[in-house]
């Protein structure tokens, strides 16, 4: 028997493999963004496994958006002076979401 036909005979792991690296690879989308006029927070939700117990983590960035000098649409993690009102009414927001998620039992009180 030839080196090429035991290949053939022995599954490959870059067969089993390629799915997980695709999925790894993959973005990951955000649950839910938040939008104050140019400034945008994406929330991300991530689940960690410890002990047998599946926790939710959540996320943020915040970015700024604005158009180049072709007329596209880019995204900025640079802020100006006249951005802070608006990046703390969006992480404002972001915070209370990702509170209402955490603690779902504290919104129905209110």
């Amino acid at each position: 028997m030839d080196a090429s036909s035991k290949k053939k005979d022995v599954p490959s792991k870059e067969g089993h493999a390629a799915p997980h690296a695709a999925a790894a690879g993959a973005k990951k989308r955000p649950i839910k963004v938040i939008q104050v006029e140019d400034i945008s927070v994406p929330i991300f939700a991530f689940e960690n496994e410890s002990n047998g117990v599946v926790r939710v983590n959540h996320s943020w960035t915040v970015n700024r958006s604005y158009k180049d000098s072709t007329g596209q649409v880019q995204r900025t993690p640079w802020f100006g002076p006249d951005d802070c009102g608006k990046v703390l009414a969006a992480v404002k927001q972001a915070g209370d979401y990702i509170l209402s998620l955490q603690y779902p039992e504290a919104d129905a009180r209110e």
